[in-house]
């Protein structure tokens, strides 16, 4: 069978990959900074991958020439790695990237996509980028790239607005203008975790549909109101699927937040082996759900019950109840 009518076969019944992960990093090497941009392929067989470098590389191995739908690439293969460069010997990086990997989702069916994106990278904005063309649900989205890129305002809600996360979002993140818009809704069903939030507005976190979410204010940041928050998930206004918040603040006052939750009628506070005074138990008014709500130490920590039938399934049967 000749080439063409090999990749036609192949672009008619697709091979079956579990996984497609897109990764941007750097290493040091030699006291150079390389630009590590790959993208690797799995399959149900974990035996069996498929690896393409499109970065730097220090590689003196002889390179073959390759046409890939027309564009012309010098390519090293070792087992099931390949590097690719541009025929002028130049690193292809996310140009290069990308051209292949429209050319792989010809021939492959991709059950879940995936991007890794931990350090800046030179001329590359991932949210401006080809990945969010290709895919726009991710069983993870991870970037890590504070202190160095900053991204505009307008590309930031436009991944909210377009693309899902089905498991893991972790965002550390820098944005040009304070605030997104009210109208974006954290786009992940599983875990959020932004290490330092200072654009996202307090009525955006409310909306989230995550189960778990963990958070932490800078001093500059917009800060939420302790009782609001609790107040907002008890009405059923606020959090509708979490299962565990944990929000971290610059500075919190325990007893004034403490005092402002145990007048939204808090079902009981107690105190034990895993428990103390700074938690309390409030019950969802839609529901009847029950939440362990704990203020102390900067953070503020909700944890909703699996479908608990009264507050005392919350507590350890050692511990002392003090009804309030």
């Amino acid at each position: 069978m000749s080439s063409h009518n090999l990749r036609r076969c192949l672009e008619i019944k697709k091979l079956h990959a579990t996984k497609l992960t897109w990764s941007f990093y750097t290493v040091c090497l030699s006291g150079s900074i390389i630009d590590v941009i790959k993208v690797k392929i799995e399959f149900a067989n974990p035996e069996y991958y498929v690896e393409f470098n499109f970065g730097d590389t220090t590689s003196q191995e002889l390179f073959s020439k390759m046409k890939v739908n027309g564009e012309k690439f010098l390519i090293y293969r070792k087992d099931y790695k390949f590097t690719l460069m541009n025929d002028n010997g130049t690193p292809s990086k996310a140009e290069g990237m990308e051209k292949m990997c429209n050319y792989l989702l010809k021939i492959l069916y991709v059950k879940d996509f995936a991007l890794m994106h931990t350090t800046p990278l030179r001329h590359f904005n991932v949210f401006d980028s080809f990945i969010w063309r290709i895919a726009t649900e991710f069983s993870s989205v991870r970037v890590i790239t504070r202190g160095t890129d900053i991204y505009k305002k307008h590309e930031v809600e436009a991944f909210f607005n377009n693309v899902k996360v089905k498991d893991t979002l972790y965002l550390n993140i820098e944005v040009d203008k304070p605030y997104l818009s009210t109208d974006v809704t954290l786009n992940c069903h599983g875990e959020v975790h932004i290490p330092s939030c200072d654009w996202l507005t307090v009525e955006s976190l409310m909306k989230t549909k995550c189960k778990n979410c963990t958070i932490a204010f800078p001093l500059n940041a917009s800060i939420p109101s302790v009782v609001n928050l609790v107040n907002r998930w008890r009405n059923g206004q606020a959090f509708g699927d979490i299962e565990e918040l944990k929000l971290t603040f610059p500075e919190i006052n325990v007893i004034k937040g403490l005092k402002e939750v145990d007048i939204l009628e808090t079902v009981a506070t107690y105190t034990g082996r895993h428990t103390n005074l700074y938690n309390r138990v409030v019950k969802r008014k839609t529901d009847e759900r029950f939440a362990n709500i704990n203020i102390n130490n900067r953070e503020l920590r909700i944890v909703v019950s699996k479908e608990a039938e009264n507050a005392n399934e919350l507590i350890d049967e050692n511990d002392d109840i003090l009804e309030i």
